[in-house]
């Protein structure tokens, strides 16, 4: 697993050209590896044809003609590099795009940013695959803790997919949820590493004798810095 690991860099870069220092730190402080800042894309392109394989994390404000182009450059250096982008809309050519391929992902914000990217990154680096579709949602199989805000009730489960809105898990335990109830999510990675998100309950199902296990769909929610 940790030679796995090694194999992969990560490049940031911000399609609009706008300083986003504050962001970049925020996400490189939650990865591991050797991490480039280039200012423009002469210097992405340049960095891209070093020996390795990279995890790209693009931001956007816009997918315009001239950012789209700019994708499709980076993505041609190497296909097996991992490109993720962040933007506040999605283009209906990229999502076509990112359909078709397991390595391009689209986030479009609102989303807890910093922590969403870094669980893609953990995904990607330990194998896993992910796929895109109609929003940016991967399959997996990840334990996971559920514990309501008001009322303390908990249980451990298993997410089944995950997406830069929310997540769906079914849960080892059947307790009283609601919809809009506020639940914190703790995601297990492995490796005595763990991601928080705060969510709302987007639906959950009526707890029945037929039904083994509780499922319930999240849908995250910004938190306070």
């Amino acid at each position: 697993m940790e030679e796995r690991k090694k194999k992969y860099k990560f490049l940031l870069y911000d399609l609009d050209h706008k300083d986003i220092r504050d962001f970049h730190k925020d996400i490189s402080n939650k990865l591991v590896g050797e991490i480039f800042h280039p200012e423009n894309l002469i210097e992405v392109l340049n960095i891209l044809k070093k020996d390795g394989q990279f995890i790209i994390i693009l931001n956007t404000s816009d997918l315009n003609e001239k950012n789209l182009d700019a994708i499709s450059r980076i993505r041609l250096v190497n296909q097996d590099n991992f490109v993720i982008i962040l933007s506040n809309q999605i283009n209906n050519e990229v999502t076509e795009l990112s359909k078709r391929s397991k390595r391009l992902v689209i986030l479009q914000r609102p989303m807890k940013e910093a922590d969403v990217v870094a669980l893609f990154c953990e995904k990607v680096i330990l194998g896993g695959d992910v796929y895109q579709r109609e929003h940016p949602r991967f399959d997996t199989k990840e334990m996971a803790y559920l514990e309501k805000v008001n009322g303390g009730e908990y249980s451990s489960g298993t997410i089944l997919n995950i997406s830069k809105g929310g997540a769906y898990i079914e849960l080892d335990k059947k307790i009283q949820i609601s919809r809009s109830d506020s639940v914190k999510l703790t995601l297990s990675l492995g490796n005595d590493k763990e991601r928080v998100f705060m969510a709302e309950v987007a639906w959950a199902d009526v707890p029945s004798a037929q039904k083994e296990r509780l499922g319930v769909g999240l849908r995250f929610v910004a938190t306070k810095k």
